[in-house]
């Protein structure tokens, strides 16, 4: 048994998250340390790799069009996974930053957003090539599907498009 000492402030914030979620205080804290020995401490010591755009594109261009959707599938559940660890719930508000974050680190330029009354219509450019584009537009098909969104995805050998309807 661990005794563990929490100012009172941080104790009603944590027993009040728990309990929104049908956990007690000791089960929430004990899947939170679960998860940062699952995922954060070994990750931690992993550092950025920069891979230039050039090789990036050629290392897509190699790969085939199953090979692509393969790797989407499996690229879109674990970026659900990171949104719902990182303390989001599933919804197109969460979708909209992962999209501007992936934009801005794995894509190397920023979405061009515009938002209306019924929907939001997200445009990437980037220089990666066909199956780049291909590939990034599909793992945003399978992350929108798997987080019950409704998207409609498309892509051009330079440009990934995106349109959000909203509820």
């Amino acid at each position: 048994m661990i005794n563990l000492r929490v100012n009172d402030q941080s104790f009603n914030i944590i027993r009040d998250f728990a309990a929104n979620r049908g956990l007690s205080v000791n089960a929430y804290l004990n899947s939170v340390i679960d998860s940062e020995a699952e995922w954060f401490i070994p990750t931690s010591s992993y550092a950025a790799v920069t891979v230039p755009k050039a090789m990036l594109a050629t290392l897509f261009s190699l790969i085939d069009r199953e090979n692509l959707e393969t790797l989407a599938k499996k690229w879109a559940a674990e970026a659900r996974n990171i949104i719902m660890l990182s303390g989001q719930e599933p919804s197109a508000e969460s979708a909209l930053d992962f999209v501007r974050k992936v934009s801005k680190y794995f894509m190397g330029t920023d979405a061009r957003i515009k938002s209306t009354d019924h929907s939001i219509s997200i445009a990437i450019r980037h220089d990666g090539g066909v199956n780049f584009s291909y590939f990034t537009a599909q793992s945003f098909v399978h992350l929108f599907q798997r987080m019950e969104i409704r998207a409609f995805v498309d892509h051009d050998e330079t440009t990934v498009f995106i349109r959000i309807d909203k509820p």
